[in-house]
């Protein structure tokens, strides 16, 4: 599936979900779609990881929020059979108190607002704002996870765009984009390529040819999360939990049920993902403070541990917009991240 070919209709940048949904859309349209990654692994900053002998370990505890639209559109693309949707426990927790997920969701994102008011950010009060209004009219749909964890959507959309012929180029960086008269020229580390279009979006993104500041607009960021290998079963939660009000842990998500082959003989999984990489034994502090705070039953063991640590370099939405306004149609740039945002967007067009 590493293919480098020398021409294709459209480039399309990274391999996360919105991306290789954009591509399957240009690529059901009759276009040639290549996908170039610098990363070896599949699925952006969705991207699962394999270690202690597991497979698809979702190290990004992200979370898909819960929108009617996009939940036909997930049951559409995997089959019922594939969702999870009796079994979830999921909940927040604000300063040791349970809250349902949806009540969170909703405080989260007014607090997000309320900060970036206060910061002068009104373009991101303005987005964090909505995301509190649609919080509330979807407050009683469900959250949805499929059986085989988001990985699973990843492959099924992989699986269709093959059926397509689309093209996946991994490992390799952009050093340049350089639009002429009729295409796009595309300089590579291991090579050229010619295009038609170039699609980015505001997380995977390279350099334009006469925007020599390309860089002074981007914003960098890392994502870390440790991988906790437990001796018993007695994780007291099953799906996601959000937590607000705790300085050493930003999310924690049993991923129990989202690890091929799925941990047995009285071993489970947990990711939890942190604010920042705080160094040496913070494994075993972040195990007893799931234990402190009920999401671990006391007599759980720690026996090892997995770091991962994922940096996010993300264009700004000024930089986005100057982009489309300068290059559209032949240079792109989807500004949101949010999935659910996106898809609900095309599913109602």
């Amino acid at each position: 599936m590493n293919l480098f070919p020398t021409d294709t209709d459209v480039v399309i940048i990274g391999t996360g979900p919105l991306a290789l949904i954009e591509g399957l859309r240009l690529s059901e349209a009759g276009r040639q779609v290549t996908f170039i990654d610098s990363s070896e692994v599949i699925g952006g900053s969705w991207r699962s990881l394999s270690c202690f002998g597991f497979e698809n370990i979702e190290v990004g505890v992200h979370l898909i929020e819960n929108r009617f639209l996009v939940n036909q559109w997930m049951q559409d693309q995997l089959g019922t059979q594939f969702l999870d949707q009796g079994n979830q426990m999921d909940f927040g927790l604000v300063k040791g108190k349970h809250l349902s997920i949806s009540t969170t969701r909703i405080l989260l994102h007014s607090l997000v607002t309320g900060k970036a008011l206060l910061c002068g950010r009104f373009g991101a009060a303005s987005r964090t704002f909505l995301s509190a209004c649609r919080a509330v009219t979807q407050f009683n749909t469900p959250f949805l996870y499929p059986n085989g964890g988001f990985s699973l959507l990843i492959q099924v959309l992989v699986e269709q765009l093959k059926s397509h012929n689309a093209a996946f180029v991994f490992g390799t960086n952009i050093r340049l984009l350089s639009p002429k008269s009729n295409n796009i020229l595309l300089i590579l580390d291991r090579g050229e390529l010619e295009a038609k279009q170039v699609v980015m979006f505001s997380r995977a993104h390279a350099p334009i040819d006469s925007l020599l500041n390309f860089n002074d607009y981007i914003e960098v960021g890392q994502n870390h999360s440790i991988v906790l290998l437990l001796l018993g079963s007695a994780i007291t939660f099953n799906g996601y939990v959000e937590i607000l009000g705790d300085r050493l842990l930003k999310k924690v998500r049993n991923i129990g049920l989202f690890t091929r082959p799925i941990p047995k003989n009285g071993h489970s999984l947990i990711c939890v993902q942190t604010r920042q990489n705080n160094g040496f034994n913070q494994d075993k502090i972040i195990h007893k403070k799931l234990i402190d705070i009920g999401l671990l039953d006391s007599k759980t063991l720690l026996l090892d541990s997995f770091r991962d640590t994922f940096t996010l370099k993300t264009l700004s939405q000024s930089a986005a917009r100057m982009i489309n306004n300068r290059f559209d149609p032949k240079i792109v740039v989807h500004e949101s991240t949010d999935f659910a945002d996106c898809i609900e967007t095309k599913l109602k067009k």
